[in-house]
């Protein structure tokens, strides 16, 4: 950050900062629910169908050519009344939104770019559209899929 120095009274600062965004959500905080953590992986290969343009074969280096398959994965955490979805890319917010609706857990949030990077995932509707984020998407038509994938690692942390 420009201006911004990080000495010591920069960190001191933050922390400081830091501790009254904490301070003023201790009130708001509610028990969990009594469920062991759990955790699930669930693998997910990807076709290649597009082969990306030169701006993104620079931002992904990962098998460029159409034709190709990957091997990536899908995972989820719970504690509680909690689950946590990590999705190999960075997914658009209809997606996000989908899972966490889809969800049996009382909240779930949604972590992009987790454990892997592959581009955007959008929905099918946005790819059907040609919005920017598709053009960077590794492969059409992934969302039933990735969907699938979802909710069978979150219903395998409610079993």
């Amino acid at each position: 950050m420009a201006g911004r120095g990080t000495d010591q009274h920069e960190a001191e600062r933050m922390g400081r900062h830091l501790a009254q965004i904490v301070l003023a959500a201790v009130p708001r905080l509610e028990p969990v629910a009594p469920r062991a953590p759990a955790h699930c992986s669930q693998s997910w290969s990807v076709t290649r169908t597009r082969t990306l343009d030169q701006t993104a074969q620079e931002q992904f280096h990962r098998l460029l050519r159409a034709g190709e398959t990957f091997e990536t994965e899908i995972m989820a955490l719970a504690a509680g009344d909690l689950a946590i979805v990590g999705i190999p890319g960075e997914a658009l917010s209809e997606i996000a939104s989908a899972v966490c609706a889809g969800s049996p857990f009382r909240r779930t949030r949604v972590l992009s770019c987790a454990n892997d990077v592959v581009g955007y995932i959008p929905t099918d509707e946005t790819q059907r559209q040609g919005a920017h984020e598709a053009a960077y998407a590794p492969a059409e038509n992934m969302e039933r899929h990735l969907m699938e994938k979802i909710r069978t690692a979150l219903e395998a942390l409610v079993s």
